[in-house]
């Protein structure tokens, strides 16, 4: 299981998903070099130590990466809010990559036109969007319990 971060800049929400992805054993992060810098004081903080845990790598190729994973078999899941199905109708039993964007602006097209299924978390009561690391933590932890459901 791993995480592919297109220009995160909110280095608060960084911080929270490096210890949410700790805490669910995800085995890699990946962000592109256009983010908040990993070393911001904020990011280490927010991580709540779990910075020094973290698999986290800058990356300047992300649509390079997930190439090279998918032809390993990896399959990706681009999150976007006009997908169809929910993040409890994916299949997080296989290695896969989710890949998750910018606070306002969501995944490039690029990096979403190579995902293999997309995702969305349903929004109720006219609520538009969730907080990125918000949504990292919901797929993050419906993943894992299949992966304990499935071991």
């Amino acid at each position: 299981l791993g995480l592919v971060l297109e220009r995160l800049q909110d280095p608060g929400n960084l911080g929270t998903i490096i210890r949410t992805a700790v805490a669910t054993e995800v085995q890699g992060i990946w962000l592109s070099l256009d983010s908040v810098e990993i070393d911001n004081p904020k990011v280490i903080r927010s991580s709540a130590g779990e910075w020094f845990r973290s698999p986290l790598v800058v990356e300047s190729d992300l649509s390079a990466l997930v190439k090279k994973y998918q032809a390993q078999g990896v399959k990706a899941i681009a999150t976007l809010p006009t997908a169809t199905k929910s993040h409890w109708e994916i299949d997080f039993t296989r290695p896969t990559l989710i890949l998750l964007g910018n606070e306002g602006a969501g995944l490039s097209p690029q990096l979403a036109a190579l995902a293999d299924e997309t995702v969305k978390i349903p929004l109720f009561g006219g609520v538009e969007s969730l907080n990125v690391a918000i949504a990292t933590a919901v797929i993050l932890y419906e993943a894992r319990r299949q992966l304990s459901v499935n071991s």
